[in-house]
């Protein structure tokens, strides 16, 4: 019985706060402030993924530039035979596309962080929305 007082007292604060907007939901200023927050966060997580992916490609880029480097310098080094010459510059080949394979995946997948920053921006805001609605009501 006490759920049902709960679920009458709820709805009596929605209704008074649809009444306190002007029978609407939310006012024309909490659209503006949650379009304005939206925008904010969707910039902050665009900054923060551009921010990621250009840290992750001087990271990759570091990384197989001295491994590039150092089969290089084998290969110049090796007194062995030209088998093993060749076998090194596969080897070389194989890691160069490595690095290019792994580049391309982490472009996409920061491309389709920023993308999807939108949508991210808006969950986060309705999640801290809904909190400041339910504490409004246990106010009321």
């Amino acid at each position: 019985m006490e759920d049902r007082n709960q679920v009458v007292e709820l709805l009596e604060k929605v209704d008074a706060l649809v009444s306190d907007n002007g029978g609407g939901f939310y006012t024309n200023d909490s659209y503006q402030d949650v379009e304005l927050m939206l925008k904010t966060k969707e910039e902050e997580l665009k900054k923060l993924y551009e921010k990621k992916l250009q840290e992750k490609e001087r990271e990759l880029e570091s990384k197989f530039s001295e491994a590039n480097r150092k089969l290089q310098e084998r290969i110049e080094i090796l007194s062995a035979s030209e088998q093993e010459k060749e076998k090194k510059i596969k080897e070389l080949e194989r890691l160069n596309q490595s690095k290019k394979c792994t580049n391309t995946e982490y472009t996409r997948f920061y491309e389709s962080k920023l993308t999807g920053s939108r949508q991210e921006a808006e969950q986060t805001c309705v999640n801290q929305n809904i909190v400041k609605i339910f504490e409004k009501f246990l106010n009321i």
